[in-house]
Parts: structure tokens; C-alpha cells; sequence
């Protein structure tokens, strides 16, 4: 059930991405790579900042398809 919260919440921040996209001079790749570098850092800084939020998963090698999707995904953007 938390995972769903989750998602939902990740939706709106990928909804607000448009705000800073449209008020932004930057040039397309440079805004993309400054957003993922940003998203990067706040994904490891929550990571370690709170273990008890993964400590109970449990890897899956089907997990690995995420990251050759967001490969895919970043790519194409």
C-alpha cells in the first residue's frame, strides 16, 4: 500500500517538472542532464540519510529491467 503512495506522490513532482522546464534558459540537454544529476543526488541522500525505508526489500534480478528502462528512457528524452 505504501508503494502506491508512493507512486503518487513521484507522479506530481513529474508533473511539476514542466514549471522549471518553461521558466528555464538553459538549452534542452543541459536542463535534462542538471534535473537527472539532481534526481541522482536526492535519490542517494534519501538512501542514506533513511535505511529503515529499504531495509526490509529484498532484490529481485527482474528489478534490473528498471534500470535498462530508465537507460532507455533518458536516452530518448
Amino acid at each position: 500500500m505504501l508503494g502506491y503512495l508512493y507512486a503518487i506522490i513521484s507522479s506530481l513532482f513529474f508533473s511539476l517538472y514542466i514549471i522549471p522546464r518553461k521558466l528555464s534558459k538553459l538549452s534542452p540537454a543541459l536542463f535534462s542532464f542538471l534535473m537527472s544529476f539532481g534526481f541522482l543526488l536526492g535519490t542517494i541522500t534519501v538512501y542514506f540519510a533513511f535505511p529503515s525505508l529499504h531495509s526490509t526489500e529484498v532484490l529481485s534480478p527482474i528489478l534490473y529491467w528498471s534500470v535498462l528502462a530508465g537507460i532507455i528512457w533518458a536516452v530518448a528524452f
